[in-house]
């Protein structure tokens, strides 16, 4: 009781994307994929979600135990901890600085390009770090073909184009050339850049786990719809992400699932209908 995030810690949950890290690293089915007789796409939402239900309860066990520490970075929810300013402007910065001066013993669930930061980079020099995938929310026998998996998140830097250029053709041309022969150039950055050098490939098990993290990746497409209905319909508070996090981990999700999947299901056939339409 009374612990911030100045204690000692095994792990510091925040708002932000690590609820969709811990749900679309699973092989839960958030929204389902299938054809009708014609073989149109038909997209919906399960009656029931006996998974996600239980990855709910985990978070709330998990949330609860001694030594993991959840907090909001916004004054108007509970958990509000302005402490954590005192470690950096932001939730995932002020977790990372705390994991680099060996305050925590996991450094948050974070993005692959996130190992490019100089704090981990220092590590390298002294105690060092491993890399592990988001780990099951249930056991697992050892014989199941069942793997953990990795999400693709939405994050990124885009490119514009100037509405003035003189040269939009070959701006266009450059940046389809980019995305027809980038395969090489993002081999040679894992393999080589990240795998043995972002990270210190000399680690025992460290290359292996990040081919294995790589090899491992799980289409995106229901985080996707997930945050397109959020936006679309301008209440991103319907994603399963944002109300997992809002609640702080701890909810029981039973009692509100089907009314809110009927929803969301409104909500994507809205979408779908409209998509021919869209710019």
């Amino acid at each position: 009781a009374g612990e911030d995030l100045g204690d000692t810690l095994g792990w510091a949950l925040h708002t932000g994307y690590i609820s969709s890290g811990l749900i679309y690293s699973t092989d839960i089915t958030v929204i389902s994929r299938s054809e009708d007789s014609n073989g149109n796409p038909v997209y919906d939402y399960p009656a029931t979600s006996p998974q996600l239900y239980e990855l709910f309860d985990k978070c709330a066990e998990l949330v609860n135990s001694t030594g993991v520490y959840v907090f909001s970075t916004s004054a108007k929810e509970p958990n509000y901890d302005e402490g954590y300013l005192e470690y950096g402007n932001g939730a995932a910065l002020a977790v990372r600085k705390r994991f680099c001066t060996n305050k925590l013993l996991f450094g948050g669930l974070i993005m692959l390009g996130g190992l490019e930061y100089n704090e981990y980079q220092v590590l390298k020099e002294s105690s060092g770090f491993g890399v592990a995938p988001v780990p099951f929310y249930h056991e697992v026998a050892e014989d199941s073909e069942e793997r953990y998996l990795t999400s693709i998140h939405n994050a990124a830097r885009p490119g514009a184009i100037a509405r003035s250029t003189k040269n939009y053709t070959a701006c266009t041309a450059f940046l389809d050339y980019q995305s027809t022969h980038s395969t090489d150039i993002l081999n040679n950055y894992y393999d080589r850049n990240l795998c043995l050098s972002v990270v210190d490939g000399s680690v025992d098990g460290t290359v292996e786990m990040l081919q294995y993290i790589r090899k491992n990746v799980r289409t995106a497409f229901d985080k996707t719809f997930e945050d397109a209905i959020g936006v679309y319909h301008s209440d991103t508070t319907i994603r399963w992400s944002y109300i997992l996090e809002i609640q702080h981990y701890e909810y029981d999700i039973r009692k509100d699932y089907e009314s809110l999947a009927q929803k969301k299901k409104g909500l994507l056939d809205t979408i779908y209908d409209a998509y021919a339409g869209l710019p």
